[in-house]
């Protein structure tokens, strides 16, 4: 469901074997990515290939959101479709989450 790397002392993350978020794995993918944050300071959630957010999937983001702002983590999002980022627009979520267009562009956010 979820494969990670880590990369200049990054985690990152991305989904595997569906192209959506949604209620069907969005409670799975909220808990690999709690068990990510646990072991790294900073997580990038690559959305690449993701072409459908509905609102649970969208919960389980701000969720981890939540919990690395709790824990003083970071957690950074990057390659949302363009569908998908209209949905955090209309929903004002673009002005919570810190968002990318490209993973190179997370990364080197970081420096």
């Amino acid at each position: 469901m979820i494969s990670s790397r880590i990369e200049k002392d990054i985690a990152i993350a991305n989904i595997t074997d569906s192209r959506k978020l949604n209620v069907l794995n969005a409670e799975e993918i909220k808990n690999a990515l709690t068990l990510i944050l646990r072991d790294y300071e900073k997580l990038i959630f690559n959305l690449e290939g993701v072409v459908f957010i509905d609102s649970t999937g969208f919960g389980a983001l701000i969720t981890i959101f939540k919990r690395a702002r709790e824990n003083d983590k970071i957690f950074k999002i990057c390659n949302i479709s363009p569908e998908a980022m209209e949905l955090l627009k209309i929903t004002k979520l673009d002005n919570v989450f810190d968002i990318y267009d490209t993973l190179k562009e997370c990364i080197d956010s970081f420096n």
